[in-house]
C-alpha cells in the first residue's frame, strides 16, 4: 500500500527517520501533535551552484533540494541535478537515509505517473545514493511536472513516497545549463 494521504505520509517518514535513529525519544512522544500540524515534508527550493577550477575549464553546475522530516528536521532525501563543465552529460543523484530495503531499489514517478526504477549503487555514512545518467526525455517530465515521487521500502519493507516539489524546477536548470 502506498502512502498517500500527507497524515499518513508524515508517520511513515517519521518512522523511517526513527529506524535511522534521527527521532529522538521524546520526540516519538510528540509525533501525533507534529502531524497534526504539518501538512507534509518541507522542499526547500532548489538551490543552484557552479564551479570551475581553472580559468580555462567549462564550470560543473548542480541544481538541489532538500526533503526534510518537519518534526525533526532531519534531511530524508537530497536531489541533484549535475551538469558537468566536462560535456559527459547531465545526472540525477538522489541521497537517501539509511534504513532502506536495499534489493527493491528506488522507483521514480512525475506526478504520480511512472518514469523509471533504479538501484541503490552505494552507501556511506552520509546515506545512501542512487544516481543515474538523466536523458531530454526525463528532464522534459521534470520540466512539465508538479511533483517527483521518489519511492523506496523500509527494512521493515514497508512502502514510502517522498513527495519532491518541482516548482522552480525549469528556472533553476536554465541557471545550470
Amino acid at each position: 500500500m502506498m502512502l498517500n494521504t500527507k497524515k499518513n505520509g508524515i508517520a511513515a517518514l517519521a518512522l523511517l527517520a526513527l529506524a535511522c535513529g534521527g527521532i529522538p525519544g521524546q520526540a516519538m512522544a510528540q509525533e501525533d501533535d507534529a502531524a497534526a500540524e504539518a501538512e507534509a515534508p518541507q522542499g526547500i527550493p532548489w538551490d543552484t551552484s557552479c564551479t570551475q577550477l581553472a580559468r580555462a575549464d567549462e564550470p560543473d553546475c548542480e541544481m538541489s533540494q532538500i526533503v526534510i522530516v518537519p518534526q525533526s528536521r532531519q534531511v530524508l532525501l537530497r536531489i541533484e541535478i549535475e551538469v558537468p563543465g566536462d560535456g559527459s552529460g547531465t545526472r540525477m543523484v538522489l541521497r537517501l537515509p539509511h534504513g532502506l530495503y536495499l534489493p527493491d531499489g528506488v522507483t521514480l514517478d512525475v506526478d504520480e505517473s511512472a518514469w523509471r526504477d533504479t538501484e541503490v549503487q552505494t552507501c556511506d555514512g552520509q546515506g545512501c545514493y542512487a544516481f543515474f545518467p538523466l536523458d531530454e526525455d526525463g528532464l522534459r517530465r521534470l520540466r512539465r511536472g508538479n511533483e517527483l515521487g521518489v519511492s523506496v521500502r523500509s527494512l521493515s519493507r514497508e512502502p514510502m513516497r517522498i513527495p519532491v516539489n518541482l516548482e522552480g524546477f525549469t528556472e533553476a536548470y536554465g541557471k545550470i545549463r
